[in-house]
């Protein structure tokens, strides 16, 4: 019984350093979220001139979908998106967001073809923090946030970096699957 005893309270304590770590860095103060600039398009100030200046002719180009928008007619949605596959040195689909109206750039999603952890970490740097979840972290505006859908089936683990603006989408096998570039977060 002492033995039992003993190891119980080995497991509290070590569940109470576990809190404490946890509590302690989520009461750090959190970098401040950059305006990210990606291949010289800076988000917010880029307009589709400018992508088409710095990428050429997208491969494909219509309006941005959810889908609760099925209903709304191409014209009367809000955004559109570009679509490239392998420009500015980067080898996969690029994804450019972009305001209808006035064509400037909200968000640029890659999709890289092959990038592992290691070598994203390597390339970017230790991320300030990390977050697991089952729907996307950023949402781009408010009303976004409310219906973003959850991701069935899925514990998402996503790799923060404020000083870049860009957050990582790792996948299961530790691959990156999205490198996510937004203005605010």
């Amino acid at each position: 019984m002492a033995c039992s005893d003993t190891a119980s309270k080995e497991a509290l304590t070590k569940t109470q350093q576990n809190e404490k770590v946890a509590t302690q860095s989520s009461a750090e103060p959190q970098q401040p979220w950059q305006v990210p600039t990606y291949q010289g398009l800076k988000l917010g100030e880029a307009t589709k001139a400018d992508v088409e200046r710095v990428f050429g002719t997208p491969v494909w180009s219509g309006p941005f979908a959810n889908e609760d928008d099925e209903l709304l007619d191409d014209a009367d949605k809000p955004e559109m998106i570009y679509e490239y596959e392998n420009v500015g040195n980067f080898e996969g689909r690029t994804t450019i967001l972009m305001d209808s109206k006035t064509g400037d750039v909200k968000a640029i999603w890659l999709y890289p073809k092959q990038l592992l952890l290691a070598q994203a970490i390597e390339q970017y740097g230790k991320p300030a923090n990390e977050r697991y979840g089952d729907k996307r972290p950023c949402p781009l505006d408010k009303e976004d946030s409310q219906k973003a859908p959850k991701i069935e089936n899925s514990r998402l683990r996503f790799l923060f970096y404020p000083e870049r603006g860009m957050y990582l989408l790792v996948g299961k096998d530790d691959s990156i699957s999205e490198i996510v570039f937004q203005a605010k977060c």
